[in-house]
């Protein structure tokens, strides 16, 4: 009896691998940039909820947030330092931060600025909004890149009922992403180059 073997021919696995590849083409990068909004956007959470857990355990220690004084950010900062595990010194220098356009947005300064075990940096200091007590600013990721507002860079805004994403009062600031990204989970502007900054209207509308 015969027994025929079928086998694939060299012209069919180059086919197939070639077929492969260019899927691969279409598909990694996509996903490479879902998982880095993904990784964005859950910092930018921790970072939420880490500073939620601190001016809770700061106001239980030193009373309501309307009575603080504010303007005093030495006692801010050493405030948080008792609550955040924080370096004992810095391990960055002062760099600048930008908005999504490229613009140059503030620096931060290794002086008035403190940084985390697990990479963030953070400052808190008195807010110019009417509708805040206090800032918190941070960085999650520390001086590595981007350093964009909105997307590694956000502001937190201390109320008399808490901690509350910036924007979340709809005032239409260019620290909007920050509010967008928490509710929605979601930062379609990190490969998207056609937002300028976070009062883009896409950002704002929700």
């Amino acid at each position: 009896m015969n027994i025929k073997k079928s086998a694939f021919t060299l012209a069919e696995t180059l086919l197939t691998l070639s077929i492969i590849g260019v899927i691969a083409a279409l598909t990694i990068p996509a996903l490479k940039e879902y998982q880095e909004e993904v990784r964005y956007v859950a910092a930018t959470k921790k970072a939420y909820s880490s500073a939620q857990a601190a001016i809770t355990s700061l106001e239980i220690k030193y009373g309501d947030l309307k009575w603080w004084t504010w303007s005093n950010e030495d006692t801010l900062r050493t405030r948080m330092k008792e609550v955040l595990n924080t370096l004992q010194s810095n391990s960055f220098t002062s760099y600048s931060v930008s908005y999504l356009s490229g613009d140059t947005y503030a620096t931060i300064n290794n002086s008035t600025w403190y940084q985390t075990t697990d990479g963030m940096i953070w400052r808190m200091y008195q807010s110019a909004d009417t509708n805040s007590l206090g800032t918190i600013a941070v960085d999650t990721n520390g001086p590595s890149m981007p350093n964009r507002v909105g997307v590694d860079v956000h502001n937190f805004l201390v109320t008399e009922d808490g901690v509350m994403p910036a924007n979340f009062d709809g005032k239409n600031t260019k620290m909007g992403c920050t509010y967008y990204a928490i509710k929605k989970g979601k930062m379609p502007w990190i490969n998207d180059g056609s937002y300028a900054d976070c009062t883009d209207e896409r950002i704002q509308g929700i």
